[in-house]
């Protein structure tokens, strides 16, 4: 009799412990559910905003592209002013003549020296000390 009822606990205990083990199961079971749909969750919201992002992205790009197009049509209009405008690269030059020069040329014409001081509003002596400077130029240069 002490062995039919060692059998008969045994037996309790071994569904007992069945009994857990399937609880432990199933509760393993729906916790990988929860975390396999958590899991997509996630994934479907991070698609989402990688999607939102990428539309993002492409419509600054068109911007940028459409803001380039306008840069570049810019650029060339001012270009084609540019041909289209002569580009005058000649300066005139000007040759003022030092009062010393238009003393000289007056005075080759036969002007005399009160004369050229008249003309050229500047004093006598200014103008005869030219005249007597070139004079002593020239007998110097020929000896």
């Amino acid at each position: 009799m002490v062995t039919s009822i060692l059998i008969l606990v045994s037996f309790l205990l071994h569904m007992v412990a069945f009994t857990v083990i399937f609880q432990l199961y199933k509760r393993m079971n729906t916790n990988q559910q929860l975390e396999t749909s958590e899991i997509d969750a996630l994934l479907a919201a991070y698609i989402d905003e990688i999607k939102q992002e990428n539309i993002r992205l492409q419509q600054q790009l068109i911007t940028l592209n459409k803001r380039e197009n306008v840069e570049t049509d810019q650029i060339q209009l001012v270009k084609k002013e540019e041909k289209d405008v002569p580009y005058n690269n000649e300066q005139q030059d000007e040759m003022t003549t030092s009062l010393q020069a238009k003393i000289l040329q007056l005075h080759s014409q036969g002007h005399t020296a009160s004369e050229i001081a008249q003309q050229l509003n500047c004093g006598k002596t200014e103008v005869a000390l030219t005249i007597k400077f070139q004079q002593n130029s020239k007998i110097n240069s020929s000896k």
